[in-house]
């Protein structure tokens, strides 16, 4: 039966909702929806789930009327659609009142809408300026309905266009488009079977993305050049936060290496990086660990830790806390939270430096109202305290006399961020005051022999000038005698 907007508004206040909905759940969404209560979201699927109220599509369910009331909300903030009938007409009749909608800001699409549906759907991008986030998994779209889609809606501020098979021809059939997108702030292209040719599109264009802060290109086919095409751009990026990578098999030690120029950039603001299903090994830790080398921004890598060794590990561990010197540990990483997975917390020497950087246990266990707000992790001092047992309190000699009240402000300053594992400062104090009395002797002679020396250069340096002006004096008169 063909319906048009004219039919809906006509017959929409007694329609009898007994007869266009299957259940008693259905006829209360479609009551809301009429009268255009608050309700803020809808998904439609084919599960019937008590604890949720959903729209579940049976056979005698009109969905014209659906797609009608959903149009004419201004209430409905996010639209999912899991589940379409097989039947078109259905389908179709759902998609024209639903494209007239203006309130949705989230639109989740994770099923194939057919063709006829697409020109809908493009209408309702175009013209819902209120949207905010689209995902559409599973969908169909053909290269041509796909590079519409991107010209689509420029309010979009979190895409995903994950699962759609678009491969390298139908990415460069969208990048163009997708490059006016830069108001973006999450973009995911997962499972698009994207590759080399569609890193190197994505190179300029994460570059001139302002806000973009996540972008997922997991289980595609993006193997070292792509990888380091899509580093090129990412280093000129200052506002990418998030990197997932996961799943693309293809990427070896290699391209594992390209991530130092991202890493070691002044623009570098990643703080997550996931790896997961990429067979990282020994060799493949090592080019992560040196490329980490001096970056300050990342917080977690992800990845599967089960080929990884000792040797693997150690590298890590090297890299988090360097215990060769003072200098190496405090030139060493203080900002990573997580490496690998929670397998990694059987590696001693790893979890003992990632608790470091998170701050002082004694502190963090306290309840939030006994913590001192004042006090901001210090990872570089309590690793030193803990790898360095005996310091080298030599520096510390040019105080001379007042050498055991500078060391001794520096431990109790240093107190709150040390662990339950380090030596207690009171500890430190006894070891700093016994180099003190041992070099304490001559201290006092080095003092007392200094400020002899210091008198007598001084009377050295007024007799020269004295001397000076007798000489002066002895030349005038010399110059009379003659006249």
């Amino acid at each position: 039966m063909n319906r048009d907007e004219k039919y809906y508004d006509s017959h929409a206040q007694d329609v009898d909702l007994e007869k266009i909905a299957s259940s008693e759940d259905n006829r209360e969404l479609l009551r809301m929806l009429r009268s255009d209560s608050c309700w803020d979201s809808l998904h439609i699927t084919d599960v019937y789930d008590s604890e949720v109220l959903d729209f579940v599509v049976r056979n005698s369910d009109d969905l014209g009327w659906l797609g009608y009331f959903v149009g004419k909300s201004t209430c409905l903030n996010s639209f999912t659609v899991d589940y379409l009938p097989e039947e078109r007409e259905r389908t179709n009749a759902l998609f024209g009142g639903f494209s007239r909608n203006r309130s949705i800001s989230e639109l989740c699409i994770t099923t194939d809408i057919g063709v006829d549906n697409l020109i809908d759907l493009g209408c309702f991008l175009r013209d819902n300026i209120r949207l905010d986030q689209l995902e559409l998994r599973n969908v169909d779209l053909g290269i041509e309905r796909a590079h519409t889609f991107a010209l689509g809606s420029t309010s979009i501020r979190k895409l995903h266009f994950g699962e759609n098979n678009l491969g390298d021809d139908g990415f460069a059939s969208i990048a163009a488009a997708l490059s006016k997108q830069t108001q973006l702030e999450r973009l995911s292209l997962r499972d698009n079977s994207l590759g080399a040719t569609s890193c190197k599109a994505l190179e300029p264009m994460v570059s001139i993305f302002p806000r973009l802060s996540y972008l997922d290109l997991s289980f595609n086919i993006i193997d070292d050049t792509g990888l380091e095409a899509l580093v090129g751009g990412l280093s000129k990026s200052n506002s990418l936060e998030e990197l997932n990578l996961s799943g693309n098999r293809l990427i070896t030690v290699e391209g594992l290496r390209s991530f130092s120029t991202l890493f070691r950039s002044e623009n570098c603001s990643l703080k997550s990086l996931t790896l997961e299903e990429m067979n990282i090994g020994d060799d493949e830790a090592e080019a992560l660990a040196d490329g980490l080398a001096g970056n300050k921004s990342l917080r977690c890598i992800y990845f599967s830790t089960d080929i990884i060794t000792e040797t693997g590990w150690s590298v890590f561990s090297r890299l988090l806390c360097d215990t060769s010197s003072i200098s190496n540990t405090y030139l060493s990483n203080h900002t990573l939270g997580l490496i690998g997975d929670h397998k990694q917390w059987r590696q001693w020497d790893i979890s003992r430096y990632i608790e470091r950087n998170k701050g002082p246990r004694r502190h963090n266990l306290l309840p939030w109202y006994e913590r001192d707000r004042r006090i901001v992790p210090k990872p570089q001092i309590s690793k030193i305290l803990f790898c360095h047992r005996n310091l080298d309190l030599e520096p510390f000699f040019r105080y001379k006399l007042k050498f055991l009240p500078v060391v001794f402000g520096w431990l109790q300053r240093a107190e709150p961020f040390l662990d339950y594992q380090d030596p207690g400062i009171e500890c430190r104090k006894v070891a700093a005051m016994h180099k003190f009395m041992r070099v304490m002797p001559q201290l006092v002679a080095d003092g007392y022999w200094a400020h002899v020396l210091k008198e007598t250069l001084e009377k050295k340096r007024k007799l020269l000038l004295e001397l000076d002006t007798l000489d002066e004096t002895e030349k005038s008169a010399r110059k009379r005698v003659k006249h």
